[in-house]
């Protein structure tokens, strides 16, 4: 066992960074079994050393079929390194004898996403790669960011989390400097079972501390959440909820013709349509068109229980959601503090920036500056 310098924690043998604080440990200075030996620091075994047993790091998308194949067995065992001692040291050596299996750590077991090996789940930390696996939201940067002494080509400047239905994250997936892209088929992160993702949806661009968010065309778009009020623009589409509307700008008072009987061009009879200069349009699925809402009142509430505009059976959409002003011949568009929030669909490439939430398909991802 391996004990901690910071924290105190006994570790595997086999690990080099402590499963409590993410720390890296110090090589142990005896060999742990008899006919063993771990190489120190200014001595050459004639015999190079073992690698590890530890898979290699793969992408996101590969892993899975990958650590299907990897046999699950509790721990990984610790190698035997022959090492050459000299002639006279030889007759004072006895046999070596077979090694202990590593004890199993209790507790049920969880695959590292970063370098594939199985952990107990009573840590935070990979015992070999030395990253969080266990994301609460709250971790800090020196958390989120590379362990000390790793050998990544490049530095993680920035991660997404990806959330679940409550907002807890599920996993992390650091952004390397320059380009990654997400999407169903293609791309660092692929969804395949996301049929609301296109197959190349999102290029995300790292570039020092900036993140910038750019759509690649796809058929749902990309919605960025917001963090104030914004102005709306002719054609722009909402979430609000599950609630997908689009904003339009009516040129007259109106926002169709007066429907005339045909036979005669007599004007058919009904209640005087009130007048506004823009209208919200419900988006259903397979492009087809729900309720049209008119915004006539200088303000425009929209809710699950209160509001000008309701959807009592979304339970996503908050009592007060988010608010529509008018201002003249101008509108914006503001969130009342809702739990879920109010996102605006991406018409160019936009910078995004730390905690900023968006939207791709069924995916929510919050994304945070670790560097």
């Amino acid at each position: 066992m391996i004990k901690c310098r910071g924290c105190g924690r006994e570790n595997e043998d086999s690990y080099s960074f402590c499963q409590d604080c993410g720390a890296r440990l110090a090589p142990p200075a005896e060999s742990p079994l008899p006919g063993t030996a771990r190489p120190v620091s200014g001595f050459r075994p004639e015999t190079p050393p073992l690698p590890r047993a530890c898979p290699p790091v793969l992408e996101d998308n590969q892993r899975t079929s990958v650590l299907e194949k990897v046999p699950r067995t509790g721990s990984v065992p610790v190698p035997a390194i022959p090492v050459s001692l000299p002639p006279e040291e030889k007759k004072a050596t006895r046999e070596p004898t077979t090694p202990r299996a590593p004890v199993a750590l209790p507790g049920s077991l969880q695959t590292c996403r970063y370098c594939g090996a199985e952990v107990s789940d009573r840590f935070r930390f990979c015992g070999m790669c030395g990253r969080p696996f266990q994301l609460t939201g709250r971790e800090t940067d020196e958390e989120l960011a590379e362990p000390a002494g790793s050998k990544a080509p490049q530095p993680h400047l920035a991660a997404l989390l990806r959330m679940k239905e409550d907002e807890t994250p599920d996993f992390c997936f650091y952004l390397p400097f320059g380009e990654t892209l997400i999407g169903r088929e293609m791309g660092d992160l692929v969804f395949s079972s996301d049929n609301l993702l296109s197959r190349r949806h999102l290029r995300i661009v790292v570039d020092g501390r900036t993140v910038t968010l750019e759509d690649l065309g796809s058929t749902n778009g990309t919605y960025l959440r917001l963090k104030q009020a914004v102005p709306l623009q002719n054609g722009d589409y909402l979430l609000i909820g599950k609630q997908i509307l689009r904003f339009d700008l009516l040129d007259g008072a109106s926002p169709k013709d007066l429907p005339e009987e045909a036979a005669n061009r007599t004007l058919m009879l009904g209640s005087l349509q009130p007048t506004g200069h823009a209208r919200l349009v419900k988006q259903l699925f397979y492009g087809q068109i729900g309720n049209e809402y008119l915004l006539t009142e200088e303000c425009t509430t929209i809710g699950r229980e209160a509001g000008d505009i309701t959807f009592r059976n979304d339970t996503s959409v908050s009592p007060k959601h988010a608010r529509i002003l008018r201002q003249g011949s101008s509108y914006l568009l503001e969130d009342l503090n809702s739990s879920k929030g109010t996102y605006v669909r991406l018409r160019a490439a936009k910078r995004a920036g730390d905690s900023d939430f968006f939207v791709i398909g069924n995916q929510v991802f919050q994304v945070r500056i670790v560097s």
